[in-house]
């Protein structure tokens, strides 16, 4: 039986709200307190960005005067892009640095091993993978993407935050390229060690969770009423 449609009101306050991290002490040789601490700083600049452009597009007058020479709601449109995706990119990686840690790699029986072993050969090949990625020079984002209709499993290189990501795929893995994750506690040469480390450290129940959201919203959809495509063609 279909649920009843849920009545969604507009909301008075479109922003987003800052998502607190635990980190855990990782102690010599690993990422420290204080570069932990500025980065979250940088995180909130994105959040606070990004909360102003969602308030921005509500703006009255520029919704009445998209299509303006000066064009100021294409300009908050675009750079939504960017700076939201700094957030939600910064979330995901957070994220796995807080947790428990200490497991190598997703558990066998998990969708994320699964779809490792099938794209990549296996959890080994997929994180040599990772970390050849980054070596690639420049600023940016490794991401490991899901494509669970397609059984796809795909890793990334993302030069900015809002150009990275074919359609349609879910972010189960972040790893931050940019200078500022690693520079104090690694040194401008230790981008290798570095992604050893969010490798070795990362909580591997919150990526399997990850794979785990995708592959079931793929199996149970939250089916809405359609109409068949012939049924459509009858009504011409």
């Amino acid at each position: 039986m279909n649920a009843e449609p849920t009545v969604r009101l507009p909301r008075d306050d479109p922003s987003y709200p800052e998502q607190k991290f635990e980190f855990r002490a990782f102690g010599a040789g690993g990422l420290s307190a204080g570069a932990l601490g500025a980065h979250v700083e940088l995180y909130r600049g994105y959040l606070a960005q990004a909360n102003a452009l969602l308030g921005a597009a509500l703006a009255p007058d520029a919704r009445r005067n998209a299509a303006a020479t000066a064009r100021p709601r294409e300009s908050v449109a675009r750079r939504t892009s960017f700076e939201l995706n700094g957030v939600k990119l910064h979330e995901s990686y957070f994220e796995q640095l807080a947790g428990r840690g200490g497991v190598a790699r997703p558990a066998s029986a998990s969708v994320a091993m699964e779809a490792m072993d099938v794209c990549f050969n296996g959890h080994d090949a997929w994180r040599e993978d990772i970390e050849t990625l980054a070596t690639v020079r420049g600023i940016g984002w490794v991401v490991s993407a899901y494509d669970a209709p397609a059984g796809q499993l795909v890793n990334l290189w993302a030069d900015l935050h809002h150009l990275m990501l074919p359609a349609g795929l879910e972010i189960v893995f972040v790893l931050d390229l940019w200078e500022h994750a690693y520079w104090d506690d690694f040194g401008p040469k230790g981008r290798g060690a570095y992604a050893r480390f969010v490798l070795d450290n990362t909580d591997w129940q919150v990526v399997e969770a990850r794979f785990a959201r995708r592959a079931l919203a793929v199996r149970m959809p939250n089916a809405l009423p359609t109409r068949s495509l012939a049924a459509d063609r009858s009504q011409l």
